[in-house]
């Protein structure tokens, strides 16, 4: 009976290790699509300054080179927009994956803890009845 459950208990504990691990690389992935947002954030800004100081320049005449750089400005403005909110949910998400990776090492930590605390009992035990054989001869 105590070999089934400490196989049990194993086999709990490497599974728990697999769902760190699993944790681990999804809060990974999160990190790299958040720079990636930052980078496509940082360079719709550069896009959006670079447009407006370009309506702002005097010398630049012509209704249609206007009309079009803010066509553009606008487009760029609605990119940095979408960044944004995309942005703001991909962090949200990762602060959520980031409570269920601490809770699920919790649970590892807690299993580990039982597990060794069955291992001493165990080896306790052991110990025990041969210090009672060898008295007992």
């Amino acid at each position: 009976m105590q070999i089934g459950s400490k196989m049990a208990d194993r086999k709990r504990l490497k599974r728990l290790q697999r769902m760190v691990d699993l944790q681990k690389k999804i809060k990974q992935l999160h990190e790299w699509k958040l720079a990636e947002l930052q980078y496509q954030q940082t360079k719709a800004e550069k896009d959006s300054a670079m447009l407006t100081e370009a309506l702002d320049q005097p010398g630049s005449s012509g209704e249609r080179l206007l009309e079009m750089i803010g066509q553009q400005l606008k487009k760029v403005n609605e990119k940095e927009h979408r960044i944004k909110t995309v942005k703001t949910q991909r962090h949200n998400l990762k602060k959520e994956q980031h409570r269920q990776l601490r809770f699920v090492e919790q649970l590892e930590q807690t299993a580990m803890g039982g597990y060794r605390r069955e291992e001493s009992k165990r080896e306790l035990s052991e110990i025990i009845d041969i210090a009672l054989l060898n008295k007992s001869r």
